[in-house]
Formats: C-alpha cells, structure tokens, sequence
C-alpha cells in the first residue's frame, strides 16, 4: 500500500512516501494505479510546496568561519597535489 503524501499534482500524477524522500508517480508508473487508489476521497492532502529557488539574491553571504573552512580545504587539496 503506498501513501500519497500530497494533493494530486495539476497533471494528475503523485507525490507518494518513499524510502530516501517522495518520488513522483506519473501516469505511466507501475504503481500508478495504487496511488490514485490511495488518494481518491482524500480532500485532506495538503497541496505540494513549491520547491525553494536560489539566487545570489536570496541566498545569504558566507559567514567568515565558511570561507576559513573553505580555504583550508583548497589550501589541503594544493598540499596533497604538490
């Protein structure tokens, strides 16, 4: 028995639980059938989160202990090579 973690997507597929995280079962997938069993009458499943987007805008600058761990990890990486 799978369990749909999600309101069906806007094209009719799933998100259902998986081992690792949710994996997308789409109209073709095997186990489609069983996933839309499992969602149908479930008016309870909350809509999937829209996935969080990075850019340089919205994405913090390294704090100074970040750019110590990087430069290290460079100035180690230079050392194995020579």
């Amino acid at each position: 028995m799978v369990k749909v973690i999600y309101a069906p997507r806007p094209d009719g597929t799933f998100v259902i639980e998986h081992p690792g995280g949710g994996y997308h079962v789409t109209h073709d997938d095997p186990l489609y059938p069983e996933a839309a069993a499992a969602a149908a009458g479930r008016d309870d499943l909350p809509p999937e989160p829209e996935p969080r987007v990075f850019s340089a805008e919205t994405m913090p600058p390294p704090t100074l202990s970040q750019l110590q761990a990087q430069l290290a990890a460079l100035q180690a990486q230079i050392e194995a090579l020579s």
